[in-house]
């Protein structure tokens, strides 16, 4: 039988009620799964899954940042380690969504263990990224010669440098003029570009791996035009970004930044490619 294991990431200044959140959970994996038996991993495996949710203050620089990532992965991992049988992860995240693309990335860099990613609609959560049967679903090539982008617009500039600020409007919240505004206070000036979504910022779709492709696709493209350095700044779904972290992996010259908001700027986070090996198995 398989074994199905929250998994329930969270950043911010106040703690968290550890309760509600792993109810949620559970709830969201019993309506998914019908797996319910939540109690034989704390009987027969001594799982607390009180543990299932991690949760410590934003962090506000690289070194914060990566020690987040690293022990929450190192946590998870130990929680379950004794847990016997096929398991399969179900993912949660809080804000910011940084941190889910962060992890996406580090968990990407195996195509395992097999996971499914929840978020966050109306008033409980969804599974809308399932990657416990085809992990690599996220990488597939469009051919942009035959097939049009569906869930993004993006207007490639005709001269492109070697580093671009790349921009993913993907949820609600505008952020390009936040970014023009910071971009330009660096010496050295690149090119910005901005994708914006097709879809009025609320995506309410089943199934989110075609948007992730998407921009998966495009970064790709954008490689392929002899871009070697990306500035990322997100607005999207936590999931999605989860999605398009682990679709790169962490092998990309990908800097990402976060929005600090009460300085209303924003401030390196970490870089793909810089990221802990970390496995959750």
């Amino acid at each position: 039988m398989d074994k199905h294991l929250p998994a329930i990431f969270v950043a911010g200044e106040q703690e968290i009620n550890r309760e509600q959140l792993l109810n949620q959970a559970e709830d969201a994996i019993k309506r998914n799964t019908h797996f319910s038996k939540f109690n034989i991993l704390e009987k027969y495996f001594l799982v607390s899954l009180w543990g299932a949710v991690y949760w410590r203050k934003t962090p506000s620089n690289e070194n914060e940042w990566m020690d987040y990532m690293e022990d929450g992965i190192e946590r998870i991992k130990w929680l379950y380690d004794k847990v016997k049988g096929r398991k399969i992860y179900h993912l949660f995240f809080g804000r910011p969504a940084v941190m889910a693309l962060g992890l996406g990335a580090i968990l990407g860099r195996w195509d395992k263990p097999p996971v499914i990613v929840y978020q966050w609609m109306g008033n409980e959560y969804k599974p809308v990224l399932d990657l416990s049967k085809e992990p690599r679903k996220v990488k597939v090539k469009i051919d942009l010669n035959k097939e049009k982008f569906r869930y993004i617009k993006v207007e490639f500039p005709e001269k492109l440098g070697e580093k671009v600020a790349l921009v993913l409007e993907m949820a609600s919240h505008p952020i390009k003029e936040d970014v023009i505004r910071y971009v330009s206070t660096w010496s050295e000036k690149i090119e910005i570009i901005v994708v914006e979504n097709t879809y009025g910022g609320d995506l309410r779709d089943e199934d989110w791996t075609r948007p992730v492709q998407e921009l998966y696709n495009l970064i790709a493209e954008l490689k392929n035009r002899r871009v070697e350095e990306f500035h990322l700044f997100i607005s999207m779904p936590e999931a999605m970004a989860f999605g398009l972290g682990y679709a790169l992996g962490p092998y990309w010259n990908v800097k990402v930044y976060n929005l600090m908001r009460e300085k209303k700027t924003y401030k390196l986070a970490f870089s793909l490619n810089k990221l802990p090996e970390s496995s959750i198995e």
